[in-house]
């Protein structure tokens, strides 16, 4: 295993492409965002690429759901598009300001994960 990029430091992980098991376009990361209560990553802010690449729209993407790929250096997704263009986003221009727990938990309920402040969620994911 490639240590260089098992081990990134969360300032540089900003902007790594998202992609399909395919290698398609999924998005790109923004940021990370840290849930300074349980000391853990709440998700991910990617943009997701908009019609023509005219827009982006941005939306919370819960940790559990990416995988690195060591060797592409890019977060996988194994999901189709159009979830994508159907979840929850956020105002970018009014970030982080907007982010409330509703809106993380709606984000979580969209792609199917079960929240990690959920008791229910046994690997906290």
């Amino acid at each position: 295993m490639k240590q260089a990029t098992r081990f990134i430091s969360s300032n540089r992980l900003q902007q790594y492409d998202v992609v399909n098991k395919k290698g398609q376009d999924m998005g790109q990361v923004q940021t990370f965002v840290i849930d300074m209560v349980v000391g853990r990553i709440a998700f991910v802010v990617v943009s997701f690429e908009g019609f023509l690449g005219i827009s982006d729209k941005w939306f919370a993407m819960p940790w559990a759901i990416l995988t690195w790929s060591v060797d592409n250096r890019k977060f996988i997704l194994d999901m189709p598009k159009d979830v994508l263009e159907k979840a929850p986003g956020m105002d970018k221009t009014k970030w982080p300001d907007n982010i409330d727990f509703e809106m993380v938990a709606k984000s979580y309920s969209h792609f199917g994960v079960a929240p990690y402040w959920d008791s229910t969620n046994p690997k906290g994911e």
